[in-house]
């Protein structure tokens, strides 16, 4: 233990003049007028993860308010034509009589959320779920219904599942079964074990990886599925195959549920969120500022931008070939941590950062 701490102060000590230096330059005001190729969605708070809603034509967001402090930080719907956006603040304490938890049984609900990964998909039953991992009050899943009312994406609380001390959620992705995975970061940072955990972020080495819950058991680790800081998580169509990015180990993952085998298969600079698009590859949000950079960015700035370097990757599983399909150049833009294919267009979102980037017909322009 008193290891753990002399050696967690001492990086401390060596990163901190640099991270303080750094957050000058990467912390900016940008302005919120439309650009030629771009249209924003601004005043927003890191909204972070993005998901689509197509009945509504809608984009559902979260709102990023600091991974391990508590208060709520509503998630968001973004109308993808005109770009205005609204809070979504669901009444968790009321899910309705007829409702049944999609959860665990024990779980409470709480006042609010603040939101980091999400997933929207479809029950067997057709209804619509959304997952989001949630950092208010305790490190959580949280389970809400989307319903289309009068025309626009509304929420209801439908359970949770808890994580213990340990637990950093980032993403979540939907099983058929009514389970989900998640990503686990590291150990949570109020404890030992997550201290240290920074020091090995820095240097590449596995501190988290991926964890599993079904209907009526408890969350699990996955064997095997470690990796450097675990972030962005998906599952393919047939439900057998994770996709989990190590976001410090400059990797995409893929993990097979039946066997536990895991394989790299890609090497992609700091890769974040990754969503699927319309030929059924993976978006995936690439960063590339070094990690201090990264952590110096979390520090967020109400109305600023952290504007490190990024690109938007495309891999498809079934070639094994990637490419990039946007680089901003000449455009300073936020740092985008998820990419969201929504008709011909994209939308980005950003960790640290004031808005959601609307990139118009971005396969027919592949950089700015």
């Amino acid at each position: 233990m008193l290891i753990s701490n002399r050696l967690f102060l001492i990086v401390l000590m060596l990163v901190l003049p640099s991270m303080a230096h750094a957050s000058e330059s990467l912390m900016q005001e940008l302005p919120c007028t439309s650009e030629p190729g771009f249209e924003y969605a601004c005043n927003l708070r890191n909204p972070e993860d993005l998901v689509y809603f197509p009945p509504s034509n809608e984009i559902i967001f979260s709102q990023l308010g600091g991974m391990n402090v508590d208060g709520e930080s509503p998630l968001g719907v973004l109308n993808v034509e005109n770009m205005s956006t609204r809070e979504l603040r669901p009444d968790m304490k009321n899910t309705g009589v007829e409702s049944v938890l999609w959860g665990v049984d024990t779980c409470k609900p709480i006042a609010g959320v603040n939101g980091h990964g999400l997933d929207l998909s479809q029950r067997e039953d057709g209804r619509w779920q959304l997952l989001l991992v949630n950092h208010n009050l305790r490190e959580s899943i949280e389970f809400f219904e989307v319903a289309l009312v009068d025309g626009s994406a509304e929420l209801s609380w439908r359970g949770c599942v808890t994580g213990d001390e340990y637990s950093a959620f980032n993403d979540v992705a939907a099983l058929a079964n009514g389970g989900f995975v998640v990503s686990q970061m590291m150990p949570h940072e109020s404890t030992w074990a997550g201290k240290l955990a920074y020091v090995k972020v820095l240097f590449g080495l596995h501190t988290g990886g991926a964890q599993r819950w079904i209907p009526g058991g408890e969350l699990q680790p996955l064997p095997g599925s470690s990796v450097s800081y675990a972030n962005g998580i998906n599952v393919t169509a047939d439900g057998k195959t994770v996709y989990l990015n190590g976001y410090a180990g400059d990797e995409m993952v893929a993990y097979e549920l039946a066997s536990g085998v895991q394989t790299t298969v890609l090497s992609v600079r700091q890769p974040d969120n990754n969503s699927w698009d319309s030929q059924g590859r993976l978006l995936i949000a690439s960063q590339h500022g070094s990690v201090i950079d990264s952590l110096t960015c979390l520090d967020s700035q109400l109305n600023k931008n952290c504007v490190l370097p990024f690109s938007v990757v495309a891999f498809h599983p079934q070639t094994g070939k990637s490419q990039e399909v946007f680089t901003p150049q000449a455009t300073k833009l936020p740092i985008a941590t998820s990419a969201l294919e929504v008709g011909a267009d994209l939308f980005l979102g950003t960790y640290s950062g004031d808005r959601i980037v609307k990139v118009l017909d971005y396969r027919a322009r592949r950089s700015n």
